[in-house]
């Protein structure tokens, strides 16, 4: 938790003259220096704690899916700013907003599927290909059931191929989507299927996450400035009263 070190001598210094100046000044040079920390976190010192603690596939994300609520009111016992992760109305961002908790206190993500090696080029320090995107492409029409398990793969192989569209398999590990990439018959009649594998549903097999810490990292390292911020916002009530 960021906090202003009141016993500073620019601090006190800076609080009697701004007490004596009017009502107001003090509060807002408070109001404004918490809103200014909270947004160095959003856009400073998130991204330096995130460069540290994450692989970072989309460089934008944690600016995009950050968020300020700003201090409101002249009640300095109750005020304050808060920043954190947000999907900001983004429906399919809620799902890894959600999971960000995780990733700062620690715990299993369970909810939601891991996009695998295949759809970020054989390379998983890199971003998801768009193509690979699981709302992307098209959606297999299936034909009729009434088959076997083996038979009705080979059949959603053929339509899938034909389709160009992706569709999920069920497996012993858990529920795969997959995308066909080559169907060829051998001369004995044997039919080979290639595919490759896009994501994996992590029900079954949940992700263990280490406690890092980034955001409250990042707080920390805003805390640092708050002096600073506080003197600024005193110079400005000053200036804006002493005109």
């Amino acid at each position: 938790m960021a906090h202003l070190d009141v016993n500073t001598s620019a601090v006190i210094r800076h609080t009697e003259r701004l007490e004596r100046l009017n009502r107001s000044a003090f509060p807002v040079a408070v109001r404004q220096t918490l809103n200014d920390a909270a947004f160095d976190v959003k856009n400073r010192t998130l991204n330096k704690s995130a460069d540290k603690n994450f692989t970072r596939r989309s460089p934008n994300f944690f600016k995009t899916f950050s968020k300020v609520e700003k201090a409101i009111g002249f009640n300095v016992n109750s005020m304050r700013s808060i920043v954190g992760m947000s999907a900001n109305g983004k429906q399919s961002a809620k799902t890894a907003i959600n999971n960000m908790e995780k990733q700062e206190q620690g715990g299993r993500i369970k909810e939601g599927a891991a996009y695998l090696k295949d759809t970020r080029g054989g390379n998983n320090a890199k971003t998801v290909r768009k193509s690979a995107y699981f709302a992307s492409g098209r959606k297999l029409k299936k034909p009729r059931g009434g088959r076997n398990a083996k038979s009705q793969f080979i059949a959603n192989a053929f339509m899938s191929k034909k389709q160009g569209a992706k569709f999920s398999v069920k497996t012993n590990e858990g529920r795969y989507l997959i995308q066909i990439t080559s169907i060829r018959r051998s001369k004995n009649g044997e039919i080979k299927i290639k595919s490759r594998a896009l994501m994996k549903e992590r029900r079954l097999k949940p992700a263990n996450i280490k406690a890092t810490r980034f955001m409250s990292e990042a707080a920390d390292m805003s805390s640092k400035m708050i002096e600073t911020f506080y003197v600024r916002n005193a110079n400005k009530q000053f200036a804006r009263v002493l005109r």
